[in-house]
């Protein structure tokens, strides 16, 4: 996915006309141009392909209800504005992916040069790397193309159906059918007798009263790191020990958290509640709650991470590890300690972040 978007803004980069569009225009005009299919032709046709293959993708996109980049193609043309920044080569997404690949077959190189019998351990050596190489390239397959891309199918059907619903006076908007469980949903697509006519107001009070609960539930401001079955919580992180289970000592200015892409980095911190909104800038520290794969494209830009919550195998851990960027996850109420400017050491080696000026 990076890949091709990474692809399509060096086609950008190289069509003057473009390239003056993206530079010169807001996001929300480029997005009608491409609406109005008024690009270039080898844009248009890219930036189409680009949205066919992953317009099905998005911010949440576990949850059907929420909008896909087809339906708010702002985030990727603002995506494709920050990959225009990137001027220094060895932070291109094709150079990074060359250096990943090499650093992989140096790594092979070093283990079968280590080798106590290499005459029998090279081949099973090389044959887990091959496999290796394969199934994990193949993990995001059963979640993109099992989940996302069936879910993407299934909102286009769901909302053609809501347009009827709301025509016919059922709902008042077509998102008002994600508030609706299958089976009340079925009970209105088989109304061949037309029973739930007389039921419009009853639907509709049942969405509201569901739509007050759910925008009390996205208005809690603490989420828990951790829930036990008996309903204890735990807001903030504990003590963390060291290696040797020791309490670690920090000084003032000094934050911890749990270490998952090495590397120390020095920088501006930029905090981002939104991807379609984030104002970064190449080179910043990128603070969060947490990312999903609708952040991927603001990775190769920044310098480093820190996120409020996560561990090794949260998404940001990954592609971390993938872009060799610094990363601290599980930093309680980072967006609060921590603001915009701010410059800071991220030590993605030992969990330590320091404050170095405000």
């Amino acid at each position: 996915m990076n890949l091709m978007l990474w692809k399509l803004t060096v086609l950008i980069r190289d069509h003057e006309t473009t390239l003056k569009l993206f530079e010169n225009e807001t996001t929300d005009n480029l997005v009608n141009i491409y609406k109005n299919k008024s690009f270039d032709k080898d844009i248009q046709l890219a930036m189409d392909e680009f949205f066919h293959n992953y317009g099905c993708r998005g911010i949440g996109e576990i949850d059907i209800g929420r909008k896909r980049w087809s339906d708010e193609p702002q985030i990727v043309i603002e995506q494709i504005k920050n990959y225009l920044k990137i001027r220094n080569p060895d932070k291109a997404i094709d150079r990074i992916h060359d250096q990943s690949r090499q650093s992989a077959y140096e790594t092979l190189s070093r283990i079968e040069n280590e080798l106590r019998w290499p005459f029998i351990q090279r081949p099973l050596v090389n044959f887990l790397f091959n496999r290796l190489k394969i199934l994990f390239s193949l993990r995001e397959c059963p979640k993109f193309y099992g989940i996302i891309q069936t879910f993407g199918k299934c909102r286009k059907e769901l909302l053609r159906k809501a347009n009827l619903a709301v025509m016919e006076n059922f709902i008042s908007n077509t998102d008002d059918i994600y508030f609706l469980y299958i089976s009340e949903l079925k009970s209105l697509a088989y109304d061949t007798d037309h029973k739930q006519y007389d039921k419009r107001d009853y639907w509709k009070n049942l969405i509201l009263q569901r739509r007050m609960d759910y925008t009390k539930q996205m208005s809690c401001k603490r989420i828990p790191l951790i829930l036990l079955s008996d309903g204890t919580t735990y807001y903030d992180a504990t003590t963390i020990p060291d290696e040797n289970n020791q309490e670690i000592e920090l000084i003032e200015g000094e934050y911890l958290g749990s270490p998952v892409s090495p590397g120390v980095y020095e920088g501006k911190v930029r905090i981002v509640d939104d991807p379609m909104n984030s104002e970064l800038q190449p080179g910043e520290i990128l603070v969060c709650t947490a990312t999903d794969p609708a952040w991927t494209s603001l990775f190769p830009i920044v310098g480093a991470l820190v996120l409020e919550m996560g561990g090794m195998l949260q998404h940001g851990a990954i592609v971390s590890r993938e872009y060799g960027l610094p990363a601290v996850v599980g930093v309680a109420n980072a967006k609060k300690i921590f603001h915009n400017g701010q410059l800071i050491q991220v030590n993605g080696s030992t969990g330590r972040i320091k404050i170095l000026s405000d």
